[in-house]
């Protein structure tokens, strides 16, 4: 979740503190808004993530954390406030393939909240 009086930049890079709900945030991870349960907005990648003033790889759930995120190249013209905001859920962008390597490499080191996530994210995105 966005903390909404931590928001530094509002367009690319964005600056901002958010709250990790569930799961493991990562530096490269695409970021999108969910905007309802049909319709999302793709902000960007995370960038960077610091925690007391530290570079972190991660985040943690229950963490809270300034990220960076930068946008394509090519589509610089998202702003923080006019087509996302604090209401908006912040989600990790996966797909079938990413989903599939998660559960392939890591399974053994994936908990059972971490199984109970990737299955939420599969029905969110719609693989099955």
């Amino acid at each position: 979740d966005t903390l909404p009086n931590c928001v530094f930049c509002k367009k690319s890079p964005l600056l901002m503190g958010v709250q990790v709900v569930e799961g493991i945030l990562k530096v490269g991870t695409p970021l999108i808004a969910l905007k309802s349960l049909t319709e999302h907005v793709l902000i960007g990648k995370v960038t960077g993530i610091e925690m007391d003033h530290k570079e972190k790889q991660e985040a943690k759930k229950g963490q809270e954390v300034c990220i960076r995120v930068e946008q394509h190249a090519n589509d610089r013209s998202l702003l923080y406030g006019r087509h996302f905001d604090h209401r908006n859920q912040l989600v990790s962008k996966m797909t079938q393939r990413s989903l599939d390597a998660l559960q392939e490499n890591y399974s053994e080191k994936l908990s059972e909240a971490d199984h109970e996530l990737i299955r939420k994210l599969k029905r969110l995105f719609k693989l099955f």
